[in-house]
């Protein structure tokens, strides 16, 4: 009799686990999450934004939670971590600013683990020329993924000036190059706006260069 029970908790559970990820995925391939972060950007009140945006992030983390390999969800994720901090963080909260920016690497890096193995394990191994060279042949469809581990990662370089982050220049560099290549006008062109800070800010023996900033800008 146990046995039986036993059988129908594991079966009552799968199902409800099963319904939860199919509600999330069904979420990503509806486009919602593009309408939700739509709404966000054009929020004129920046109150009403900050105090909107965390809920929507909750949200996301659970649809992630219930499709955790789901690489659309992973890079909405990243995206909407990296908007807070970018847009309405870090004047005034940079340690938040921080946070906000790891956490959105972190999705950055999964969701390139879904779309791109061998570019997240280069990138994990610190391997530049090799991110150079994969990086060169991403595609329009992984553009999400590459260009927001990139934001998330200069974002968090920007503010948290670690020896690991500012060695990443490189990596950094090679993901939003991409991007802009792909298309430079996403996230009203962010990708040149990362670049210039980089370059201004960087000295010359870590490989940047002011003038290439100016560029940028």
């Amino acid at each position: 009799m146990f046995r039986y029970f036993y059988i129908l908790l594991l079966a009552t559970v799968m199902t409800a686990c099963f319904d939860a990820k199919f509600i999330a995925d069904g979420m990503s391939n509806l486009g919602t999450m593009d309408d939700m972060k739509l709404a966000f950007y054009k929020e004129r009140s920046p109150e009403q934004a900050f105090l909107a945006v965390p809920g929507m992030i909750a949200m996301l983390d659970g649809f992630i939670a219930s499709s955790p390999e789901n690489a659309v969800l992973l890079a909405k994720g990243a995206e909407m971590n990296c908007s807070q901090a970018l847009l309405l963080l870090e004047s005034e909260h940079p340690e938040w600013a921080i946070l906000q920016y790891s956490k959105g690497l972190r999705l950055g890096l999964r969701s390139l683990a879904v779309t791109n193995p061998s570019l997240a394990r280069a990138l994990k191994d610190g391997d530049e020329k090799l991110v150079g060279e994969l990086a060169k042949g991403v595609e329009m469809e992984q553009l999400e993924p590459l260009l927001w581990t990139g934001i998330c990662w200069g974002g968090l370089a920007n503010l948290d000036k670690s020896a690991e982050n500012i060695s990443a220049a490189g990596l950094i560099e090679a993901l939003v190059t991409r991007s802009i290549e792909l298309n430079d006008k996403i996230f009203f062109g962010a990708g040149y706006l990362l670049l210039g800070m980089r370059h201004s800010v960087i000295p010359p023996s870590l490989g940047c260069h002011t003038e290439a900033g100016r560029k940028f800008f």
